[in-house]
């Protein structure tokens, strides 16, 4: 080997446990050498005492021979190629020697960036690897296991997110089940999955999802329940977009997911209290029409509430005259009472003078606008 080639401590504890350096390749069931060298590498660029890692390591041993256990130990890293800094009572690894796959997963944006191999990875930490319960090695074996658990949860939930947005239903209910084999009661997940199983036709299964997930909540389902006790009731209540109930024989939504998060977005400024308006233009015959119903039905699963109006060419002569179709609509819909107070004022007098002369006409076409159910900003 050149002088100043560099042998790094490659971890990889994601879906295995293998360490390597250079020829040297580690196990779980080889010794103490295994965890050693996993602590130096997960905790590089620290000073580490070397009481600390005797007490990690050798738990039962007296000073004397934890320091023994531990010089032969380091010995044997350094033969293999480690570079240590251990002149003092402290030892260190520099990070740039180290390629931990687990170092990773820990980093801030890694849930937002991971590939879905190293995502699936991720599930399953170090296996394999036993130590003994209530020591140090084991309490800081856990911790590490813990936050990697984390970043996955946050992983999946990400995905969910974005497979949501598109309308990507199916993709959506993988990473939630993915999530749920981690943290099988995590609320995000089971509504995400519900939500995605009613979206594609699967209503009775979308129920007993959320029907199971109370009965193990318990006497906690009281208090933390809510939004899965919501979201039944709205899957309970969902039709297809024709006004029939969704049913296994309900059609499917193809493709056009970029539209679809568009309007997710569009919905999302909404939510936050900006006015918007979202048009979706073509030929007849495209499928406006079945896009919309499908932008309907994953609003009103979000809690949304939807009116439709229609429109006229008369309508080219009046002004507001869509929003003459929607108005009424919008005052009985539920959570109306609820509205500020002015704004209610100024809809119902306007709805007063929109009404007057109205002219009756066959719609030529629709137009769908959503505003929440119960919102402070009602209006």
């Amino acid at each position: 080997m050149p002088h100043d080639a560099v042998t790094l401590l490659i971890v990889r504890g994601l879906g295995r446990a293998e360490l390597t350096l250079g020829d040297l390749v580690l196990a779980p069931g080889q010794g103490m050498l295994f965890p050693l060298a996993l602590v130096l590498a997960q905790r590089s660029g620290e000073r580490i005492p070397r009481r600390d890692l005797i007490e990690l390591i050798w738990p039962e041993a007296d000073e004397r021979a934890g320091r023994h256990s531990l010089r032969q130990a380091l010995y044997r890293l350094r033969k293999a190629g480690l570079s240590l800094d251990d002149s003092t009572d402290d030892v260190r690894v520099d990070p740039a020697r180290v390629d931990s796959d687990l170092t990773a997963v820990l980093r801030h944006d890694w849930p937002y960036r991971a590939a879905p191999e190293a995502i699936d990875a991720a599930a399953s930490v170090l296996p394999g690897f036993v130590v003994s319960e209530g020591g140090s090695l084991a309490e800081w074996l856990d911790a590490l296991r813990a936050r990697i658990a984390a970043q996955h949860r946050q992983a999946t939930l990400h995905r969910i997110a974005m497979a949501r947005r598109e309308g990507r239903w199916r993709e959506a209910d993988e990473w939630a089940q993915a999530c749920l084999r981690a943290d099988p009661l995590n609320e995000e997940a089971t509504c995400a999955r519900a939500e995605a199983l009613a979206m594609v036709g699967a209503k009775n299964a979308a129920l007993e999802v959320l029907d199971t997930y109370l009965r193990e909540l318990g006497d906690r389902a009281k208090v933390i329940g809510l939004p899965a006790r919501l979201l039944r009731r709205r899957i309970s209540e969902l039709t297809d977009t024709t006004g029939r109930r969704v049913t296994a024989t309900s059609v499917p939504f193809i493709g056009r997911h970029d539209l679809l998060a568009l309007a997710q977005d569009t919905l999302a400024r909404a939510r936050r209290g900006e006015p918007t308006v979202q048009w979706f233009t073509g030929p007849p015959g495209i499928g406006k029409s079945r896009l919309m119903g499908e932008v309907t039905r994953a609003a009103r699963m979000a809690g949304w509430c939807a009116v439709a109006g229609g429109a006229c060419p008369s309508y080219e002569e009046r002004p507001f005259a869509t929003l003459t179709e929607l108005l009424p609509q919008l005052l009985e819909a539920p959570g109306a009472l609820g509205a500020d107070p002015g704004a209610l004022h100024l809809m119902r007098a306007r709805w007063g003078v929109l009404t007057l002369g109205r002219s009756r006409c066959r719609p030529r076409r629709r137009a769908c606008g959503s505003t929440p159910s119960i919102s402070p900003g009602w209006s």
